[in-house]
């Protein structure tokens, strides 16, 4: 543990000269040395990997995954190497033990190389070995696997039988990795997840804010919402908000509002934490989070001046712009220099990159009323669209496509006449306009039998009809 940068230096300068000398073993040795003390001399790993090369197929298991270990580990990805090594490894791996497989993995997965072979032979060496690895393993294996989107079904049945089996003793990162992992792949069992909340508030006085985020994100992601559970997990978050990064914030307030958590006293304590740290944000977590505000109806004047600060800045993408227009539509915040010169951003990119186009069908509607009414119109107009979204991300109930742009005929029920819906609508309708879309709103009478006769009437006035 002693990590002597003079030394390490000295020892590096010494080492170039006799790397063609050193044999199979002391190469990965030397890496994993410099690695684990967390020194990466660049010059120094180019060499090693040069002198391995050759040597890769006198290398036995422990040798290969310790190499690539202390590769990755160092942040030293050679892409010659990683492949040469995973030929190498490939007909070793029937031999390796569980926490060389581990190691395997971990290290491949951080280089980000997804070699498929490579991980489907891990996958069935690993099977038979899940009983006998502890939980830095299991979970090491787990996270590496869906880091990469490898999803092997029965690799994650043996993986969450074998965390079943040996729950008390996994770590607080360890239990937040099992989380992220099971999530992230889609293979979030609810045995296996109720499981893992009780450990988990065994242990949440030890957990990390990047663990408790890591752990909301996942539970969320995977459907579970125990009112017990997150009622832990905020007052546990609430003690060390403090010490939230940027990317924390924005996984527990959307693991909240995913669960229909829209706890104030969270919330606040999210606004106010983010404030310090603002300038860690990038302009796609600062428009998640004016999202998750929005949909709890938190309003954070700060936050929107921010995101314009950097909507200048950064690249735009179609998902930021859909995400910021759906929360400065729902969120409603203040009417303020920055909020405004956003609202005309977005509108300049929006016509640019044409978002007010169709995208696609998207799913039919449950209201009776709604469906009624579609009718009606369908049956005097046949060429209408129901159920449209357009590329912006909204939702066309009605759409009509015309030479002079696009009509979005929506079917009010009496609720779009109080707030919120009142003002989401006017600010919703003042967007499509911007951007070319002509709305027309129609709010039915009461009586069912009067719907037609009187959609008829609007549709004529609107000039959509002919007498």
């Amino acid at each position: 543990g002693q990590s002597d940068e003079t030394l390490f230096n000295s020892i590096s300068r010494a080492s170039l000269p006799l790397l063609g000398n050193m044999d199979a073993g002391n190469l990965p040795h030397l890496a994993w040395a410099f690695a684990k003390a967390g020194q990466s001399d660049e010059t120094l790993f180019n060499s090693i990997s040069r002198a391995s090369l050759p040597l890769l197929c006198k290398m036995d298991a422990g040798n290969l995954s310790h190499l690539a270990g202390a590769f990755a580990k160092a942040g030293q990805s050679d892409e010659t190497l990683f492949n040469s090594i995973s030929r190498a490894s490939l007909p070793l791996l029937g031999k390796m033990d569980a926490g060389n497989l581990s190691i395997l993995a971990r290290a491949f997965a951080k280089a980000g190389e997804s070699d498929e072979t490579l991980f489907n032979g891990i996958s069935r060496a690993s099977l038979p070995l899940l009983d006998k690895m502890d939980a830095g393993d299991l979970s090491q294996l787990a996270s590496s696997f869906a880091s990469l989107g490898h999803s092997d079904a029965a690799l994650f049945d043996g993986i969450s039988q074998a965390v079943l089996k040996a729950m008390s003793s996994f770590t607080s990162l360890q239990l937040a990795r099992i989380a992220w992992a099971f999530g992230a792949v889609g293979r979030a069992k609810p045995g296996l997840f109720q499981a893992l909340s009780k450990a988990i508030l065994q242990n949440l006085s030890h957990f990390t804010p990047q663990d408790l985020s890591w752990v909301a994100f996942s539970f969320s992601d995977a459907g579970f919402a125990d009112q017990e559970f997150y009622n832990a997990l905020r007052e546990a978050s609430l003690l060390i908000m403090d010490m939230f990064l940027a990317r924390d914030l924005c996984n527990i307030a959307q693991s909240f509002v995913r669960v229909g958590r829209g706890d104030p006293a969270l919330f606040s304590a999210i606004s106010n934490a983010s404030s310090s740290v603002m300038d860690q944000f990038s302009l796609r977590d600062l428009c998640q989070l004016a999202r998750a505000f929005a949909k709890v109806g938190h309003n954070d004047a700060d936050l929107f001046r921010h995101i314009a600060g950097l909507f200048f800045l950064e690249h735009v993408t179609v998902h930021d712009i859909c995400g910021l227009s759906w929360a400065l539509i729902h969120g409603s915040p203040p009417s303020t220099p920055s909020v405004e010169n956003l609202k005309v951003a977005i509108v300049d990119v929006a016509i640019g990159q044409k978002l007010w186009k169709l995208s696609g069908s998207s799913t039919r509607s449950p209201s009776l009323k709604e469906a009624a009414c579609a009718d009606i119109i369908q049956d005097v107009l046949p060429t209408v669209l129901r159920n449209h979204n357009i590329q912006l991300g909204f939702e066309l109930d009605i759409a009509i496509v015309t030479s002079d742009g696009l009509i979005d005929i929506e079917i009010d029920g009496a609720n779009h006449l109080r707030e919120p819906q009142k003002g989401i609508d006017e600010r919703r309708d003042c967007l499509f306009k911007a951007i070319g879309i002509r709305t027309i709103r129609i709010l039915l009478p009461k009586n069912a039998a009067s719907w037609k006769p009187y959609i008829l009437q609007r549709l004529r006035a609107e000039g959509l009809l002919c007498d």
